[in-house]
Protein backbone atom coordinates (compact mmCIF):
# COMPACT_ATOMS: atom_id res chain seq x y z
CA UNK A 1 0.00 0.00 0.00
CA UNK A 2 1.87 3.50 -1.14
CA UNK A 3 1.90 5.68 1.95
CA UNK A 4 3.23 9.43 1.69
CA UNK A 5 5.99 9.98 4.04
CA UNK A 6 5.11 13.10 4.87
CA UNK A 7 5.46 13.17 9.00
CA UNK A 8 2.60 14.42 10.97
CA UNK A 9 3.85 17.40 12.53
CA UNK A 10 3.44 17.93 16.41
CA UNK A 11 4.68 20.11 19.05
CA UNK A 12 6.27 19.63 22.32
CA UNK A 13 4.56 22.29 24.71
CA UNK A 14 6.87 25.20 25.19
CA UNK A 15 8.30 25.90 28.79
CA UNK A 16 6.51 27.96 30.84
CA UNK A 17 3.21 28.19 29.70
CA UNK A 18 1.02 29.44 32.86
CA UNK A 19 -1.98 27.42 33.60
CA UNK A 20 -4.97 28.70 31.65
CA UNK A 21 -6.19 31.66 33.80
CA UNK A 22 -10.05 30.45 33.35
CA UNK A 23 -9.25 28.50 36.48
CA UNK A 24 -10.73 25.08 37.90
CA UNK A 25 -12.86 25.82 41.04
CA UNK A 26 -12.91 24.15 43.77
CA UNK A 27 -13.33 20.38 43.17
CA UNK A 28 -14.40 18.78 45.63
CA UNK A 29 -13.93 15.94 47.10
CA UNK A 30 -16.48 12.58 46.36
CA UNK A 31 -16.27 9.22 48.25
CA UNK A 32 -15.86 6.13 45.97
CA UNK A 33 -18.75 4.68 44.33
CA UNK A 34 -20.01 8.55 44.29
CA UNK A 35 -21.53 10.13 40.97
CA UNK A 36 -21.16 13.74 40.10
CA UNK A 37 -24.06 15.01 39.64
CA UNK A 38 -24.89 17.82 36.88
CA UNK A 39 -24.85 21.37 38.85
CA UNK A 40 -28.18 22.77 37.44
CA UNK A 41 -27.39 26.35 35.82
CA UNK A 42 -23.58 26.40 36.22
CA UNK A 43 -23.02 23.04 33.41
CA UNK A 44 -23.64 21.87 30.18
CA UNK A 45 -23.68 18.40 29.81
CA UNK A 46 -22.88 16.12 26.70
CA UNK A 47 -25.98 15.92 25.16
CA UNK A 48 -26.51 11.83 24.32
CA UNK A 49 -30.00 12.35 22.91
CA UNK A 50 -27.63 13.93 19.34
CA UNK A 51 -25.30 11.20 19.65
CA UNK A 52 -24.58 9.05 16.27
CA UNK A 53 -21.45 7.34 16.48
CA UNK A 54 -21.49 6.40 12.75
CA UNK A 55 -21.76 10.17 11.81
CA UNK A 56 -18.82 11.02 14.63
CA UNK A 57 -16.65 8.76 12.90
CA UNK A 58 -17.72 10.08 9.45
CA UNK A 59 -16.70 13.43 11.09
CA UNK A 60 -13.48 13.35 12.99
CA UNK A 61 -12.06 9.76 11.37
CA UNK A 62 -12.96 9.08 7.65
CA UNK A 63 -11.63 6.57 6.27
CA UNK A 64 -10.62 7.61 2.38
CA UNK A 65 -8.06 9.86 3.46
CA UNK A 66 -6.99 10.16 7.14
CA UNK A 67 -6.12 13.80 8.09
CA UNK A 68 -3.26 15.53 9.85
CA UNK A 69 -4.58 14.97 13.36
CA UNK A 70 -5.09 11.59 12.95
CA UNK A 71 -1.79 11.35 11.29
CA UNK A 72 -0.04 13.06 13.94
CA UNK A 73 -2.18 10.87 16.64
CA UNK A 74 -1.50 7.67 15.59
CA UNK A 75 2.71 8.57 15.57
CA UNK A 76 1.84 9.73 19.36
CA UNK A 77 0.47 6.53 20.01
CA UNK A 78 3.32 4.31 18.50
CA UNK A 79 5.93 6.30 20.60
CA UNK A 80 3.37 6.61 24.03
CA UNK A 81 3.16 2.55 23.46
CA UNK A 82 7.25 2.64 22.68
CA UNK A 83 8.04 3.98 25.74
CA UNK A 84 5.61 1.89 27.44
CA UNK A 85 7.09 -1.07 26.33
CA UNK A 86 10.68 0.29 26.95
CA UNK A 87 9.47 0.79 31.03
CA UNK A 88 7.77 -2.64 31.31
CA UNK A 89 11.01 -4.33 30.36
CA UNK A 90 13.31 -2.04 32.40
CA UNK A 91 10.59 -3.50 35.52
CA UNK A 92 11.09 -6.92 34.32
CA UNK A 93 7.23 -7.28 33.07
CA UNK A 94 6.43 -9.38 29.28
CA UNK A 95 3.90 -7.80 27.35
CA UNK A 96 2.04 -9.15 24.49
CA UNK A 97 3.83 -10.06 21.18
CA UNK A 98 2.93 -9.32 17.68
CA UNK A 99 0.48 -11.94 16.34
CA UNK A 100 0.98 -14.63 18.74
CA UNK A 101 -0.88 -15.47 21.43
CA UNK A 102 0.55 -12.71 24.28
CA UNK A 103 3.26 -13.93 26.49
CA UNK A 104 1.98 -15.47 30.03
CA UNK A 105 1.72 -12.45 32.60
CA UNK A 106 0.22 -12.31 35.83
CA UNK A 107 0.25 -8.53 36.51
CA UNK A 108 -0.97 -7.38 40.34
CA UNK A 109 -3.08 -5.21 38.69
CA UNK A 110 -5.89 -7.37 36.75
CA UNK A 111 -9.47 -6.43 35.83
CA UNK A 112 -12.57 -7.58 37.28
CA UNK A 113 -14.40 -7.85 33.50
CA UNK A 114 -11.74 -10.21 32.30
CA UNK A 115 -9.41 -12.26 33.85
CA UNK A 116 -6.86 -11.22 31.08
CA UNK A 117 -7.77 -7.69 30.26
CA UNK A 118 -4.53 -5.42 31.28
CA UNK A 119 -6.15 -2.63 29.35
CA UNK A 120 -9.51 -0.63 29.64
CA UNK A 121 -10.51 1.73 26.83
CA UNK A 122 -13.13 4.20 28.59
CA UNK A 123 -15.18 5.74 26.39
CA UNK A 124 -14.18 4.74 22.90
CA UNK A 125 -17.44 6.67 21.23
CA UNK A 126 -17.40 3.44 18.73
CA UNK A 127 -14.25 4.09 17.32
CA UNK A 128 -11.26 1.74 16.96
CA UNK A 129 -8.14 4.37 15.43
CA UNK A 130 -6.47 3.85 18.56
CA UNK A 131 -6.27 -0.10 18.57
CA UNK A 132 -3.71 -0.81 15.62
CA UNK A 133 -0.83 0.76 18.08
CA UNK A 134 -2.02 -1.43 20.96
CA UNK A 135 -2.96 -4.52 20.69
CA UNK A 136 0.50 -5.99 19.98
CA UNK A 137 1.76 -4.57 24.25
CA UNK A 138 -1.23 -5.88 25.46
CA UNK A 139 -3.37 -9.37 26.48
CA UNK A 140 -6.81 -8.38 26.70
CA UNK A 141 -8.76 -5.09 26.31
CA UNK A 142 -11.71 -4.02 27.74
CA UNK A 143 -13.37 -1.39 25.16
CA UNK A 144 -16.31 0.22 27.25
CA UNK A 145 -18.62 3.10 26.25
CA UNK A 146 -22.13 4.55 27.82
CA UNK A 147 -24.02 4.08 24.85
CA UNK A 148 -25.26 0.86 23.34
CA UNK A 149 -25.08 2.10 19.58
CA UNK A 150 -21.49 2.79 20.17
CA UNK A 151 -21.21 -0.72 21.75
CA UNK A 152 -22.74 -1.91 18.75
CA UNK A 153 -20.21 -0.54 15.88
CA UNK A 154 -17.89 -2.25 17.92
CA UNK A 155 -19.83 -5.58 18.09
CA UNK A 156 -20.20 -5.13 14.28
CA UNK A 157 -17.03 -4.92 13.41
CA UNK A 158 -15.68 -7.63 15.59
CA UNK A 159 -18.69 -10.08 13.84
CA UNK A 160 -18.28 -8.59 10.49
CA UNK A 161 -13.95 -10.21 9.31
CA UNK A 162 -14.42 -8.20 6.09
CA UNK A 163 -14.99 -5.38 7.65
CA UNK A 164 -12.07 -3.34 6.17
CA UNK A 165 -12.84 -0.23 7.87
CA UNK A 166 -9.77 0.65 9.89
CA UNK A 167 -7.09 -0.24 6.88
CA UNK A 168 -5.75 2.75 6.57
CA UNK A 169 -5.07 3.60 10.36
CA UNK A 170 -3.56 0.38 10.47
CA UNK A 171 -0.99 0.89 7.78
CA UNK A 172 -0.54 4.24 8.87
CA UNK A 173 1.12 2.53 12.29
CA UNK A 174 2.75 -0.08 10.45
CA UNK A 175 4.52 2.94 8.77
CA UNK A 176 5.39 4.81 11.95
CA UNK A 177 6.45 1.93 13.23
CA UNK A 178 9.16 1.89 10.86
CA UNK A 179 8.02 -0.59 8.40
CA UNK A 180 9.25 0.22 5.14
CA UNK A 181 6.95 -2.12 3.09
CA UNK A 182 3.29 -1.95 4.20
CA UNK A 183 1.62 -5.20 2.61
CA UNK A 184 -1.56 -6.88 2.69
CA UNK A 185 -0.58 -9.56 4.59
CA UNK A 186 0.65 -6.97 7.71
CA UNK A 187 -2.62 -5.23 7.67
CA UNK A 188 -4.61 -8.69 7.76
CA UNK A 189 -2.48 -9.49 10.77
CA UNK A 190 -2.75 -6.44 12.52
CA UNK A 191 -6.75 -6.79 11.92
CA UNK A 192 -6.92 -10.36 13.34
CA UNK A 193 -4.87 -8.95 16.60
CA UNK A 194 -7.28 -6.42 17.45
CA UNK A 195 -10.36 -8.84 17.21
CA UNK A 196 -8.52 -10.91 19.09
CA UNK A 197 -7.17 -8.56 21.21
CA UNK A 198 -10.99 -7.28 22.73
CA UNK A 199 -12.02 -9.59 25.38
CA UNK A 200 -14.57 -7.11 26.97
CA UNK A 201 -17.93 -5.12 25.44
CA UNK A 202 -19.33 -3.10 28.32
CA UNK A 203 -20.63 0.29 29.80
CA UNK A 204 -18.83 2.15 31.92
CA UNK A 205 -19.85 5.92 33.67
CA UNK A 206 -17.13 8.78 33.50
CA UNK A 207 -19.53 10.63 36.52
CA UNK A 208 -18.35 7.30 38.53
CA UNK A 209 -15.37 6.28 40.79
CA UNK A 210 -14.88 4.02 39.60
CA UNK A 211 -16.30 4.46 36.10
CA UNK A 212 -16.49 0.95 35.16
CA UNK A 213 -15.95 -1.98 37.96
CA UNK A 214 -12.48 -3.54 38.03
CA UNK A 215 -10.31 -5.69 40.56
CA UNK A 216 -9.37 -3.94 43.84
CA UNK A 217 -5.95 -3.01 42.12
CA UNK A 218 -7.09 -1.84 39.36
CA UNK A 219 -5.84 -2.31 35.04
CA UNK A 220 -2.07 -1.86 34.09
CA UNK A 221 -3.28 0.70 31.12
CA UNK A 222 -6.35 3.15 30.94
CA UNK A 223 -6.88 4.56 27.71
CA UNK A 224 -9.42 7.14 27.44
CA UNK A 225 -9.37 9.96 24.41
CA UNK A 226 -11.82 12.45 24.16
CA UNK A 227 -13.52 12.06 26.90
CA UNK A 228 -13.95 13.94 29.84
CA UNK A 229 -13.34 17.36 28.55
CA UNK A 230 -15.94 16.63 25.67
CA UNK A 231 -18.95 16.06 28.09
CA UNK A 232 -19.22 19.01 30.05
CA UNK A 233 -18.05 22.48 30.11
CA UNK A 234 -17.53 23.03 33.73
CA UNK A 235 -13.60 22.97 34.75
CA UNK A 236 -14.43 21.73 38.55
CA UNK A 237 -16.15 18.90 37.05
CA UNK A 238 -13.91 17.92 34.31
CA UNK A 239 -10.99 17.77 36.92
CA UNK A 240 -12.98 15.39 39.06
CA UNK A 241 -13.91 13.02 35.99
CA UNK A 242 -10.08 13.47 35.21
CA UNK A 243 -10.09 12.00 39.09
CA UNK A 244 -12.03 9.04 38.12
CA UNK A 245 -10.57 7.87 35.07
CA UNK A 246 -7.11 7.58 36.47
CA UNK A 247 -9.15 5.73 40.04
CA UNK A 248 -8.92 2.06 38.19
CA UNK A 249 -5.10 2.11 36.36
CA UNK A 250 -2.91 0.25 38.98
CA UNK A 251 0.33 1.12 41.02
CA UNK A 252 3.22 1.60 37.86
CA UNK A 253 0.09 1.57 35.78
CA UNK A 254 -0.24 3.95 32.73
CA UNK A 255 -3.22 6.46 31.88
CA UNK A 256 -2.81 7.11 27.59
CA UNK A 257 -5.02 10.40 27.28
CA UNK A 258 -5.83 12.71 24.05
CA UNK A 259 -8.13 15.96 24.67
CA UNK A 260 -9.42 18.78 22.46
CA UNK A 261 -6.98 21.47 23.53
CA UNK A 262 -8.47 24.74 24.04
CA UNK A 263 -12.15 24.28 23.01
CA UNK A 264 -15.35 25.84 22.19
CA UNK A 265 -17.28 22.57 21.58
CA UNK A 266 -17.36 19.65 18.87
CA UNK A 267 -20.47 17.98 16.83
CA UNK A 268 -21.30 14.64 17.18
CA UNK A 269 -23.65 14.50 14.32
CA UNK A 270 -23.49 15.40 10.75
CA UNK A 271 -26.29 17.71 10.51
CA UNK A 272 -26.36 19.31 14.33
CA UNK A 273 -26.08 22.88 14.74
CA UNK A 274 -25.77 22.55 18.41
CA UNK A 275 -22.33 22.24 19.64
CA UNK A 276 -21.98 19.35 22.19
CA UNK A 277 -19.76 21.19 25.15
CA UNK A 278 -16.14 21.06 25.86
CA UNK A 279 -14.20 22.20 28.97
CA UNK A 280 -11.13 24.80 27.80
CA UNK A 281 -7.86 22.93 29.27
CA UNK A 282 -4.16 23.17 27.95
CA UNK A 283 -0.65 20.64 28.22
CA UNK A 284 -0.31 22.60 31.34
CA UNK A 285 -3.57 21.82 32.88
CA UNK A 286 -3.50 18.34 32.33
CA UNK A 287 0.09 18.08 33.82
CA UNK A 288 -0.84 20.34 36.31
CA UNK A 289 -4.06 17.48 37.13
CA UNK A 290 -2.41 14.37 36.89
CA UNK A 291 0.67 15.84 38.88
CA UNK A 292 -1.67 16.42 42.04
CA UNK A 293 -3.66 12.67 41.28
CA UNK A 294 -0.28 10.65 41.78
CA UNK A 295 0.88 10.35 38.12
CA UNK A 296 4.74 11.94 36.40
CA UNK A 297 3.60 12.67 32.51
CA UNK A 298 6.39 11.42 30.36
CA UNK A 299 4.76 12.48 27.09
CA UNK A 300 2.79 15.39 25.93
CA UNK A 301 2.46 16.85 22.31
CA UNK A 302 0.35 19.05 21.04
CA UNK A 303 -1.15 18.85 17.40
CA UNK A 304 -2.70 21.64 15.69
CA UNK A 305 -5.85 21.31 14.80
CA UNK A 306 -7.10 21.51 11.08
CA UNK A 307 -7.99 24.45 9.40
CA UNK A 308 -11.85 22.88 9.15
CA UNK A 309 -11.92 22.03 13.18
CA UNK A 310 -10.11 25.21 13.94
CA UNK A 311 -13.51 27.45 15.09
CA UNK A 312 -13.89 24.61 17.58
CA UNK A 313 -11.02 23.94 18.99
CA UNK A 314 -7.27 24.79 18.53
CA UNK A 315 -5.72 21.47 18.77
CA UNK A 316 -5.05 18.30 20.29
CA UNK A 317 -2.93 17.47 23.13
CA UNK A 318 -1.62 14.05 23.30
CA UNK A 319 -0.25 12.68 26.49
CA UNK A 320 0.84 9.94 28.69
CA UNK A 321 1.70 9.45 32.37
CA UNK A 322 3.21 6.99 34.84
CA UNK A 323 1.31 6.17 38.61
CA UNK A 324 4.15 6.91 40.91
CA UNK A 325 4.98 3.75 42.47
CA UNK A 326 3.29 3.37 46.37
CA UNK A 327 5.40 3.54 49.12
Amino acid sequence: MPLDSKVPRTLTPPAGIPISSRGYGASGELSPESEIAPSQGQEICFDAQTWQPDQYASIYYPVDQIGAENRALLECEVEIWSMIQKFDAESGKTRGNGSSPATPYTPTPRSGVHPRVDMVILGGGGTLWDLPPAVPHVNGICYTDPHENSRSLVQQYLDAHEDRRWDEYIARTLQFEGNEEITADAIRERDALMRERILSLTSCNIRRRPPVIVGASGVHVVSVHFVMESITNNRSVWRRLMRNSTSIVGDQGYLILAALGKAQGWRSAMNGEQQQPATYVTQEDIHSVLDQLGFDVFFMRWIPAEEANAMEYEGIISCAARRRAQA
